[in-house]
């Protein structure tokens, strides 16, 4: 489908877990391939892994790169001046996952939104125009009211819509849904969580939604 990003991820393991090799995964289709997640050292800003013994899979994962597919690496870290791992280790971008700037039962404040699109912007220089950066995009508006994506937009690749787990066991602390199961996405909830970035201008092209298969 023209214009469609298809994109997969795969979770760092502990090196006592069977973990696939790049000639056991499918990425047939795929134009990104995510490796999940490095963090911030909150001293340094350095970009590292949790677990120091899966660095050795940083070249593995990077076999799967071809000309049409292109490996990053998923941070949940949000001040990474220095690209480190990123061409360090041959990763071709990065992707960052904030959950949730400027909430405050998560420790955010106000400020994190302006913050927010000054660090995608400086990262983006910092990196000469490469590597990304990708942005995950929360899929409620509690969540997505923290994100000015729209002032964000000429300094990233793409945002990463996340319209999957909308409902689970957390829904059991909120008065009006309680603990009623309910389907983790739902088109229809997916269609009204998605006004806000319209509403706002939006470019539909720089979305890409994340689906659990």
């Amino acid at each position: 489908m023209d214009g469609v990003e298809p994109i997969s991820y795969t979770v760092e393991t502990q090196t006592q877990m069977a973990e696939p090799h790049a000639n056991q995964i499918v990425t047939t289709g795929l134009t990104h391939f995510y490796f999940t997640f490095a963090e911030i050292d909150l001293t340094s800003f350095a970009i590292f892994v949790a677990n120091a013994e899966d660095e050795d899979r940083y070249a593995e994962f990077n076999k799967f790169q071809t000309s049409s597919l292109k490996t990053w690496i998923a941070i949940g870290g949000f001040d990474c001046s220095n690209p480190g791992p990123i061409p360090q280790y041959g990763f071709q971008g990065v992707d960052l996952d904030w959950e949730y700037p400027a909430t405050p039962e998560r420790g955010g404040q106000p400020a994190d939104t302006e913050y927010y699109v000054s660090f995608v912007k400086e990262m983006r220089a910092a990196f000469g125009g490469q590597h990304g950066p990708g942005i995950t995009l929360a899929p409620n508006y509690w969540y997505l009211r923290g994100v000015d994506a729209k002032a964000m937009e000429p300094h990233i690749e793409f945002f990463g819509f996340m319209p999957y787990d909308l409902h689970g066991f957390w829904d059991a602390d909120i008065k009006t849904l309680g603990s009623i199961v309910r389907g983790q996405t739902d088109i229809r909830e997916i269609y009204d969580d998605t006004l806000p970035l319209w509403f706002d201008a939006s470019e539909p092209s720089k979305m890409n939604f994340g689906l659990a298969l």
